[in-house]
């Protein structure tokens, strides 16, 4: 993954530094897409006092993930939810929740949206959600950029024209302008970017709390027909 997606490394440091400044005393953490579990294991490190629910749509995955906390003696800590989100229990409500390089690969025909919702129904009020993409393609050069960064990280041109194809049959990524409005849509405020790199960025928003400055944004014409 490093190789595939240039900052990689910074983009995990980044996210954990958001976290720990947001939520800076015990918290109920929701994983989406947890994948072999490598968000959890960070943020658990850097806060024993922090809980976490890890999802993913995949048992092997979560397996993994398992293993993975068992060795690292936070397995206690982590409750496991393999499946679709709708189906997690919504109980108190989270503190927080975690969406690294996921939803690019949800299509944008209402599953996207559905999958957002979802995760604003289980968030309480005020709550934030930081997530990271591949965001489509500013322009011309951006993908171009982005074959010679992996093969400076050490993918052979084969490997990274590989990545740039599968950008174009596996991924379902959104500009700017149509997360915006998908966000504002599930009840979540104007995301903020904290990370970029070539496609890849990610945002700090937060859930509804009924406070002006936690208002869904008003969608302009333009964003009403994304």
């Amino acid at each position: 993954m490093p190789r595939r997606v240039p900052g990689y490394e910074l983009l995990h440091l980044l996210t954990m530094a958001q976290m720990v400044q947001r939520l800076p005393g015990p918290a109920n953490v929701l994983v989406v897409g947890a994948g072999t579990g490598q968000e959890v294991l960070r943020l658990a490190q850097a806060r024993p006092d922090w809980r976490f629910t890890a999802t993913d749509v995949s048992a092997d995955m979560l397996a993994l993930a398992r293993q993975n906390f068992v060795e690292a003696g936070i397995a206690a800590r982590v409750r496991m939810h393999v499946g679709a989100l709708d189906a997690l229990d919504v109980g108190q409500g989270y503190d927080a929740a975690l969406m690294i390089l996921v939803a690019h690969f949800v299509p944008h025909d209402g599953r996207k949206q559905a999958l957002f919702e979802a995760i604003a129904h289980r968030l309480k009020p005020g709550a934030p959600l930081l997530l990271a993409d591949l965001m489509a393609a500013a322009d011309g050069w951006e993908r171009p950029a982005h074959k010679h960064a992996c093969m400076t990280l050490g993918l052979s041109e084969e490997a990274a024209d590989a990545v740039l194809k599968g950008f174009e049959s596996d991924f379902h990524s959104l500009d700017e302008t149509e997360l915006k409005a998908v966000l504002a849509r599930s009840g979540f405020s104007a995301p903020a970017a904290y990370f970029r790199a070539l496609g890849f960025a990610a945002y700090a928003t937060t859930r509804a709390s009924g406070h002006a400055e936690d208002e869904p944004v008003r969608l302009d014409s333009a964003q009403e027909a994304v």
